[in-house]
């Protein structure tokens, strides 16, 4: 009899560098991949919601065609899981945790749940350069300082090869899923959107391509990344770092500049 393996889509619209997906794949069993879209947290974002409907569309088919189902649901999240939970005999539990309080809390009673209902479940910190608590002073307190705590954080992060992509292996039978009812639900009602259409392409590949070009010039123009990083179709440091092979300063500034700007706004964020 097969296991019943469900991986909880959230942020990380993307195949490469994204561990509950990799890490659940290397099961090499049956998973069902889901998002739960919440309209109160989309509320007055119609621009957010042109952007979540179309890389949910793109996320979709690249699932689909390495044989991995995903399904779109419209619900609270804690209110769909603990159903989910009750109703379904789950082996397998995945997610990538968000480094937020709101949803911190939701993942605090989610896992209370999961714990009741005795399901084995993994949580990832794929959102982080970092994660806060790991860097602490010789004396196990928190640095107060930004400049020492960069220090160590970057010697730590080094140290443990983070910024290594990887890569999923799994892929079974292409499937086909159709997700239209609740994708039409995320779609503002007004058509205005069309002129996005024409300016940008939201989804993994394209996250890519910008990627490339932003490291062309030399890491100093990051706006056109901006949108995807905030999907999490990206995880820009895991590439940068490579550019140490390049052995020029010009990119080792930069990148330090733009991972800095990133790792002090995970600071405050974790606070």
């Amino acid at each position: 009899m097969s296991k019943k393996n469900y991986l909880w889509v959230r942020e990380d619209f993307r195949i490469d560098d994204n561990p509950a997906l990799y890490n659940i794949c290397n099961i090499q069993e049956k998973i069902e991949a889901f998002f739960i879209y919440d309209e109160k947290k989309f509320k007055n974002r119609s621009a957010q919601r042109w952007w979540l409907h179309k890389t949910l569309v793109n996320f979709q088919n690249k699932l689909n065609n390495i044989g991995i189902s995903f399904k779109v649901y419209a619900d609270n999240e804690i209110v769909y899981i603990k159903k989910l939970i009750k109703n379904e005999k789950i082996d397998n539990f995945y997610y990538n945790a968000i480094a937020r309080p709101d949803e911190r809390l939701i993942e605090n009673e989610i896992e209370k749940n999961l714990a009741i209902y005795d399901v084995n479940y993994e949580k990832f910190e794929s959102n982080l350069l970092q994660d806060p608590f790991s860097v602490r002073k010789k004396d196990n307190t928190p640095f107060q300082v930004f400049t020492p705590y960069w220090r160590n954080a970057e010697e730590q992060y080094l140290k443990n090869k983070n910024f290594i992509s990887k890569k999923i292996t799994y892929k079974k039978s292409t499937i086909k899923e159709d997700n239209t009812a609740v994708l039409n639900l995320i779609l503002p009602k007004k058509e205005w959107f069309e002129k996005f259409e024409k300016f940008w392409t939201p989804g993994e590949d394209m996250a890519k391509t910008l990627l490339k070009d932003f490291i062309k010039k030399k890491l100093l123009i990051t706006a056109p990344i901006e949108t995807f990083l905030l999907w999490k179709e990206l995880l820009s440091f895991h590439h940068i770092w490579l550019l140490e092979k390049y052995h020029h300063k010009q990119y080792l500034k930069n990148a330090i500049k733009f991972l800095k700007k990133k790792l002090a706004s995970e600071n405050i964020l974790m606070k």
